[in-house]
């Protein structure tokens, strides 16, 4: 009964754990999507103050 009280607190812990990644991965993929929308507003709009740092962000990916 020990060894499945355990096993249990275990699951419950990758459960926990798995929960968490995805949260995160959720919130990078939304931070990824808004910093694409942007890089595009400023290639659409050709403003000179984030064109450098918009070339310098897209030859990261």
């Amino acid at each position: 009964m020990m060894k499945i009280k355990i096993k249990l607190a275990n699951l419950l812990r990758l459960d926990e754990k798995l929960r968490l990644a995805y949260l995160l991965k959720e919130k990078f993929m939304d931070a990824e999507i808004k910093l694409n929308e942007w890089l595009e507003l400023v290639k659409i709009y050709k403003i000179e103050q984030f064109s450098y740092l918009a070339n310098t962000i897209s030859n990261w990916k």
